[in-house]
């Protein structure tokens, strides 16, 4: 089994560093997709979209939601961006960027959130065939952190920026980590990038 996970496109909560951004893509986001049958996604506006590229015509196809690929809950946190959460609670703003076993106050660990990540990659029903999963850039990186075998301690040493495909997968119960594409690279065959 293979699955391929994109990290949604760039948005404005992106680009700000805001915590739980449920913002919706940027319109000039050229993430170089191609049309795929089914989809998985997670629930936040952004891969809600990126998903909706993979099927721009609405072919035929499922685009499933799956509400246990959302991004961590940020509680309190939510819609804040870095500097503002720093102004506010910077005592517990360094204990969570340190451990991963913090929460957000209101929220979920870091650690919480990679279990759920985890449970779900290997639970759920996905095809022999290859899968295609757009999530957030957190639960991407949880997906890789999960494949490589990796505690919530590695989160911390991978960074996985918007539009980031990955490519794992599994056989005899064992995940691997195949591929981690960064943005630049996806981009669209003569397609002009400003990176």
């Amino acid at each position: 089994m293979r699955i391929t996970l994109i990290a949604h496109g760039p948005t404005a909560g992106t680009q700000a560093g805001v915590f739980g951004d449920d913002t919706a893509l940027l319109d000039h986001t050229p993430l170089g997709l191609r049309h795929v049958r089914d989809v998985w996604t997670a629930p936040e506006p952004a891969c809600l979209q990126t998903a909706a590229l993979l099927n721009p015509d609405g072919q035929p196809g499922a685009t499933e939601v799956l509400d246990e690929l959302r991004a961590p809950a940020m509680g309190e946190w939510t819609g804040l961006a870095l500097e503002d959460v720093l102004a506010r609670n910077p005592q517990v703003l360094q204990e969570w960027l340190k451990d991963p076993s913090v929460r957000a106050p209101g929220g979920e660990s870091l650690a919480e959130h990679l279990a759920r990540i985890g449970a779900t990659f290997d639970a759920h029903a996905w095809p022999d065939a290859a899968a295609m999963v757009v999530a957030t850039p957190f639960t991407v990186r949880a997906a890789c952190v999960h494949a490589l075998g990796g505690d919530a301690r590695t989160l911390g040493h991978l960074d996985i920026a918007p539009g980031t495909r990955v490519r794992i997968s599994r056989h005899a119960g064992i995940w691997r980590l195949s591929a981690v594409i960064p943005p630049r690279f996806c981009s669209t065959p003569g397609a002009r990038s400003d990176a």
